[in-house]
C-alpha cells in the first residue's frame, strides 16, 4: 500500500512503505530520519515513481516529497496489446515445438514462426542504449512434445541497427488478461529470476566475436547411442557455390544456397528467418526467406574428420 496522496503523513508509515511496502503495516521500527529516508541511507530509493516531487536523495528534504510514493512500483516503458495464437512449428534437430503468444515480422530467431498471433498496438521506445526499440516477439513454448503447457518464454526485442544492443533499461515485464488498469495479471518476468539474457549482434564490426553454447547436459537427452550417420556422404552431398549476396559487399564469398540444401541428404540445415534487410528483392507479401542452421553443421564435419582419421589408420596398418 503507498503512501497517501494528501493529508499528514507518518514518519513511521514511510519507513514501512519503504521497509514492508505498505504505509499502513504494524511492525515497529527505531532511529527514524527524514533525512537517512530521503537520501536511502537505510534501503535504496525507488526512484521510478513519476511524481515530478519524489525523493531523489537531493536536499532540502520534505514530508511532502513522499506523497503518493510507492516502493515497489515499476515505471511502465512500453505498453502493447496483442492476442495470442497457438502455433506448432519446427526446429531442425529438435522436437516438434508448440508455443503461444505472438511474433512480428520483426522476429529474428528460428525459435518461433514470424507473423504468429496478432499485435494491435505496438510502438517504439528507449531501450538498452537505444531509441527505436520495437517488441518483437513475446511467446511461450516448449520443446519436448507438450502441446498443453508451455515451459519456456521469450521475450524478443529489436533495433534496427542490430550492433551494441545491451540488456539493461528494463526489470519487469507484466503479461496481463485485458489491460493493465482492470485485467487480471497472468505473468511477471524480472530479469533478475530469468536464466539468461542474449542480444542479436548483426553486422558488427567487433574483433573478437561471441562464442555460443547449447544446452548438452547428459540429464537433458533420452535414447544416447552411436550415430550411424556417414558424415562424409552427408557433406560430399551438399553443393558448394561462389556468390555476391544483393545489397552487400561484392565481394565474392563461398557457402550453400538453402533451396540446394534442402535436396541433398542434411535438408534439416534449413530454416526460416525474416527477410526484412532483403524486401525488395521478394514479393510484397512475403516477410520469410530460407536460412541455413550453419552451426549444426559442426557436428558432422567432427564426425567427418573422425571417419577420415579412421581410414588414414587403416591405410598406414596395410602399409606395415
Amino acid at each position: 500500500m503507498a503512501v497517501p496522496s494528501s493529508g499528514s503523513l507518518s514518519l513511521l508509515g514511510i519507513q514501512r512503505e519503504i521497509f514492508n511496502n505498505n504505509y499502513s503495516a504494524t511492525n515497529s521500527h527505531s532511529d527514524i530520519s527524514l533525512t537517512d529516508l530521503s537520501e536511502g541511507a537505510d534501503e535504496e530509493i525507488n526512484t521510478a515513481n513519476a511524481a515530478s516531487d519524489r525523493p531523489d536523495g537531493n536536499t532540502p528534504h520534505s514530508m511532502s516529497e513522499f506523497y503518493n510514493y510507492d516502493h515497489d512500483l515499476v515505471a511502465e516503458i512500453h505498453s502493447t496489446t496483442f492476442q495470442p495464437q497457438k502455433r506448432t512449428w519446427v526446429v531442425p534437430y529438435q522436437p516438434v515445438r508448440h508455443g503461444s503468444g505472438f511474433t512480428t515480422s520483426l522476429n529474428v530467431s528460428n525459435n518461433a514462426p514470424t507473423n504468429m498471433g496478432s499485435v494491435t498496438t505496438q510502438g517504439t521506445f528507449s531501450l538498452g542504449g537505444k531509441t527505436g526499440v520495437n517488441l518483437a516477439a513475446l511467446y511461450n513454448f516448449n520443446d519436448d512434445g507438450d502441446s498443453t503447457n508451455g515451459e519456456k518464454i521469450v521475450l524478443q526485442f529489436h533495433h534496427a541497427s542490430g550492433t551494441n544492443f545491451t540488456n539493461t533499461g528494463w526489470s519487469t515485464a507484466k503479461i496481463y488478461n485485458g489491460s493493465s488498469a482492470s485485467g487480471t495479471l497472468v505473468v511477471t518476468l524480472t530479469r533478475s529470476s530469468a536464466s539468461s539474457f542474449t542480444s542479436v549482434i548483426q553486422n558488427s564490426s567487433n574483433v573478437d566475436l561471441p562464442e555460443f553454447f547449447e544446452g548438452s547436459d547428459e540429464r537433458i537427452k533420452d535414447n544416447i547411442k552411436d550415430t550411424e550417420v556417414n558424415a562424409l556422404e552427408v557433406i560430399n552431398s551438399l553443393q558448394f557455390r561462389e556468390f555476391n549476396k544483393k545489397n552487400q559487399s561484392k565481394k565474392t564469398k563461398i557457402g550453400l544456397v538453402a533451396q540446394e540444401v534442402l535436396k541433398s541428404k542434411i535438408p534439416e540445415l534449413v530454416g526460416t528467418g525474416s527477410n526484412e534487410s532483403y524486401k525488395e528483392y521478394f514479393d510484397e507479401d512475403e516477410n520469410e526467406m530460407y536460412t541455413i542452421g550453419i552451426g549444426n553443421m559442426t557436428y558432422y564435419l567432427m564426425k567427418a574428420v573422425q571417419e577420415l582419421s579412421a581410414k588414414v589408420e587403416e591405410l598406414e596398418a596395410k602399409l606395415k
